[in-house]
């Protein structure tokens, strides 16, 4: 009888924790992911025109009638073509690091996989100090051809060409160990069977990564429609910079800033939904799986043609080259002082430890042209606690 009792009294514990459980869920699911969608639908319907009635298609009409498609042309051209050149090269450079035996792969992949450490607004900046309308290199450029638009970089093309490398950190990461994975079996099986070299790769290897490439291909155009500090650094019109500029407006200075930063968000969540559905279609209908029961270590395959050896290595250094220039200089312009870095010109003469230690003074030039001194207002990085307590705080968030 007591057995019995217990038994009852476990199940009813049980069943308590399962419906305090599922209630805890619902209102979670609800609270934190149901309802702010739903709010931020609503708020497109729910504005109120000048005379204060109701109109819920006025945000849809501003829509067409302002420039806001464009935002979204924008960012969808940007996402797409971020498919294709990240895509391209992020496959190459996890290629030329494990997959095919090129010489100085280790530093290669080390260059290769510095977008981890920089990103956002420091790398732009680092390409910023090269390629800017008073960049290093657009200065020489300048120098060599006098008739050359010093705006160069700036719209579109920088943008793609900037996160095109930017965005490689993923393929470095998860490509990398999908390779890895790889069984050696397979390849030197197709290689025995008289396969050449090219057709290996084309028809054992890329199969194996296509889920692998799925997820990435996500990432990326995601990553691409929700790009930020690069438009907004190197003025390209796009959806993310509106929506925090829309996000920030009041009424006072632009017709329902809020409902249209809502009705440019529900934009970019229908696009991703749209690329994964259609992603997830194309992968149910394939088979991917590379299965032996002994498994041999992939081993790297040496280019055979000696032209084509050659063309490799050039490209895996070029690329080396491209990820390091920005990072050397975000590195080399941390050690210089304000003037410096505002001209973005390499002096020994101006060479400081200021931006880590210390103050300095900023000068500057008014409108009417008179000089204006601020003694102190630039503090190096362990200097300002503010930014100590950031640095801080993000240590704490990371672990």
């Amino acid at each position: 009888m007591q057995q019995t009792l217990k038994k009852k009294g476990g199940l009813d514990l049980s069943l308590i924790w399962k419906v305090f459980g599922g209630a805890l869920f619902v209102y979670l699911f609800l609270g934190f992911m149901v309802l702010p969608c739903l709010n931020t639908l609503t708020s497109i319907f729910t504005t109120k025109d000048a005379a204060g009635n109701m109109d819920p298609m006025a945000v849809i009409r501003f829509f067409f009638a302002g420039n806001m498609p464009s935002f979204v042309i924008n960012s969808l051209k940007l996402a797409v073509s971020l498919v294709v050149t990240v895509n391209v090269v992020g496959i190459s450079i996890v290629l030329l690091t494990e997959y095919f035996d090129i010489k100085g792969a280790k530093i290669l992949r080390l260059g290769y996989m510095t977008t981890l450490i920089y990103s956002g607004v420091a790398l732009v900046t680092g390409y910023q100090f090269l390629y800017d309308s008073n960049g290093m290199l657009t200065q020489w450029l300048s120098g060599v051809f006098p008739g050359m638009n010093r705006q160069w970089f700036s719209g579109f093309n920088a943008v793609l060409f900037t996160m095109t490398f930017a965005c490689t950190s993923n393929h470095a990461l998860f490509l990398r160990n999908a390779i890895r994975g790889i069984d050696y079996n397979t390849v030197e099986a197709a290689r025995n069977m008289g396969a050449k070299p090219f057709k290996v790769l084309l028809k054992v290897v890329m199969p194996t990564l296509l889920p692998t490439l799925f997820s990435l291909t996500v990432m990326t155009f995601i990553t691409g429609l929700c790009a930020m500090s690069a438009p907004t650094l190197l003025g390209y019109n796009s959806i993310n910079p509106e929506i925090v500029r829309l996000a920030g407006s009041s009424v006072a200075d632009e017709a329902f800033p809020q409902a249209r930063a809502a009705l440019l968000s529900i934009i970019l969540a229908l696009f991703t939904i749209v690329l994964l559905t259609t992603l997830n279609h194309y992968e149910r209908k394939g088979h991917y799986l590379s299965v032996s029961k002994t498994k041999a270590k992939l081993v790297k395959q040496k280019i055979q043609n000696p032209v084509w050896n050659v063309v490799a290595h050039i490209y895996a250094y070029v690329l080396f080259i491209i990820y390091m220039t920005p990072v050397a200089m975000i590195v080399l312009f941390s050690f210089q002082n304000w003037p410096a870095i505002r001209a973005k010109s390499l002096n020994v003469s101006s060479w400081t430890l200021i931006n880590f230690f210390g103050t300095q003074d900023y000068s500057y030039t008014t409108s009417r042209g008179k000089q204006r001194l601020r003694e102190g207002v630039i503090s190096g990085v362990f200097s300002n606690a503010d930014t100590v307590g950031g640095i801080r705080l993000s240590f704490v968030l990371s672990r």
